[in-house]
């Protein structure tokens, strides 16, 4: 995170609309960072703030919906991370003197200000010119001082954290090797998945997780909870619907009339791909489009204009231009259409928080499945979360729910949390241990896959010693690309860290194929995950002189290890940080 703000507007955005965090007893609480309320009024007034700071950098931008819910996601993420670090430098007892602000605005002013064209002679920022512009402009002055006092808490606060990272001179040679230790050659891949799948019993499962449960990452990786959930989607109602006929019905009132189709879906339509194009679709066979807009545009005749009808997206008026035959003789026709949109009303939102609201309310007394039973909802699974997850399992990230599944116990009952498309979910924790150790039935699957590969790769084993045997080690490239068990894979650049294309991240490999020289070829390395062959063609070792004479390359160094070390603490601190977040509730 860079503690520095993107530019002097910013700067003041921040100064005039700073963060007070006092939450009135009669306010709307629209969310909870630590044991802190944020109240709607203060979180609209942030998120104001946002959409006029938006509007003034992009004067000819539309706000759409998708654009409200990314400024709100922005601005409670902001207020979040304020209100972490302005903890933290109250934990470390973190102040700035006046003469801490005097020294950073004569010797240390903002980049921003550094990067300002008025300020600069011959491209280089000139200090002459900062230091008379802040003696003659007042207003210049005041928002530098503004800017330096609000930032240097943060800029003291980043000090601190990389100073306890210990980042010494052996750091610096160190990340300047891993960076410059490259190996450029091939990798021939003995391609175990061109052995046939074999058969896995349930013994061997049973085998395999009574003696490899403790070892196996994938299995040793708890604790976790697993989860029942129901989820409102949030769709249009049918008033919704009814809301937005009397425009269809106008436009296709003019199109009785004899107005231009296309001139009506240019200025009319909500489909943006088409409107352009004066409703055009172009030519699409069957099944390419949605049931009930398919069923239309077939049964109409070449020139003639459908009434309105539904979709999940809106109204349409469809035109037929003309059928044809497409490359498999299938039928095809050429179309255009208008389409108004219906988007959720605020109504319809009320309503589906209304309907979460009361689940919630049943589930606290008789559990979740017996509660949406009452009400004749869906409860689905999900599960295993992991502890170390920031995302549910075939639901992804979803405010709230990770935290809740980390964090919560048995039995208990999340809050109602919403997704980025404001689908609202209820959740329970039906399972949790905080042993390491997956249960069996969850990981069965998994030992499956994980058997079903090691039997192929031990099949494939006799190949590559075979082929080992069969030729010389100065043939191999010739021999693989006439072997149709053998992958090349290209290795540039390729460094400690570097993951390898079609195989991953392996240490293993690496760590053999940076220990060759020019034109050396690697024995035959036979791991878990299948055997290779590595040939080096080009070897790049560091130059440990050149990196003590570098100075600048030194310093770019400490720089990227001192953001590395800020990002890990930071990233550490927020993930052990309650938040919840409420907005869905508002319309946000």
């Amino acid at each position: 995170m860079n503690m520095r703000f993107l530019c002097l507007g910013a700067m003041l955005y921040l100064c005039y609309t700073a963060l007070t965090f006092q939450t009135l007893e009669s306010a709307e609480i629209v969310g909870r960072i630590a044991d802190k309320d944020v109240s709607l009024e203060e979180f609209e007034r942030e998120l104001d703030a946002a959409i006029a700071n938006y509007r003034q950098q992009n004067r000819s931008a539309d706000l759409s919906d998708d654009l409200i819910i990314q400024l709100s996601d922005q601005t409670w993420q902001r207020m979040v991370q304020s209100e972490v670090l302005e903890r933290q430098i109250r934990i470390r007892n973190i102040e700035v003197t006046e003469d801490d602000v005097r020294n950073a605005i004569q010797s240390d002013p903002p980049k921003e200000v550094i990067q300002m064209p008025a300020l600069q002679t011959k491209g280089k920022f000139d200090p002459g010119k900062y230091m008379l512009a802040l003696q003659q402009d007042s207003q210049f002055q005041s928002a530098v001082e503004n800017f330096v006092r609000s930032s240097l808490p943060f800029e003291k606060l980043k000090d601190s954290v990389v100073q306890e990272a210990g980042i010494t001179s052996d750091s610096l040679r160190f990340e300047y090797a891993r960076q410059n230790d490259e190996m450029f050659g091939k990798l021939l891949f003995f391609d175990y998945t061109r052995v046939p799948q074999p058969a896995v019993t349930d013994s061997e499962i049973v085998a395999y997780y009574a003696t490899d449960r403790q070892s196996d990452p994938e299995i040793n990786c708890g604790p976790y909870a697993s989860l029942q959930y129901v989820v409102f989607d949030l769709k249009p109602s049918n008033a919704d619907f009814e809301a937005m006929k009397p425009e269809i019905d106008a436009i296709y009132d003019d199109l009785l009339r004899g107005v231009d189709f296309a001139s009506l879906a240019r200025w009319e339509s909500d489909d943006p791909g088409s409107a352009q194009q004066g409703g055009s679709l172009g030519t699409f066979g069957k099944d390419m489009m949605v049931p009930e807009f398919d069923a239309i545009a077939f049964a109409l005749r070449p020139g003639q204009i459908s009434p309105p009808f539904k979709t999940q997206f809106g109204w349409h008026i469809v035109k037929v231009v003309t059928f044809g035959v497409g490359n498999q003789g299938e039928p095809t026709v050429t179309a255009s259409h208008i389409l108004k949109k219906v988007t959720p009303s605020d109504d319809t939102k009320n309503d589906l928080i209304a309907q979460a609201d009361r689940l919630r309310a049943a589930a606290l007394t008789q559990g979740l499945e017996s509660a949406a039973g009452k009400y004749g909802l869906e409860v689905r699974s999900a599960g295993p979360v992991l502890n170390s997850m920031e995302y549910i399992p075939d639901l992804g990230r979803i405010n709230g729910l990770s935290e809740f599944a980390r964090k919560g116990a048995k039995s208990d009952i999340s809050e109602v949390v919403t997704d980025r498309h404001g689908n609202l979910y209820l959740a329970e924790i039906t399972d949790q241990s905080s042993e390491p150790v997956l249960p069996l039935a969850l990981v069965r699957d998994k030992i499956h896959a994980r058997l079903s590969k090691q039997k192929q790769v031990d099949s494939m084993l006799k190949t590559a010693r075979e082929f080992v045997r069969a030729n010389k080690s100065k043939n191999y490239l010739t021999a693989a690309y006439e072997n149709l068990d053998i992958r090349i894979i290209n290795l540039q650049n390729l460094r400690m860290d570097t993951t390898i294309p079609e195989v991953g991240n392996s240490n293993l490999i690496n760590s053999h194929a940076l220990a060759l020289s020019n034109g050396q070829v690697s024995n035959l390395i036979e791991t878990n995950d299948g055997q290779f062959i590595i040939i080096c063609e080009n070897r790049v070792r560091p130059d440990f002189d050149a990196f003590d004479r570098d100075t600048e390359l030194q310093t770019k160094l400490r720089n990227k290890l001192e953001e590395q070390a800020w990002n890990r603490w930071f990233y550490q601190i927020m993930q052990n940080t309650n938040t919840h977040d409420n907005r869905a509730r508002f319309g946000y």
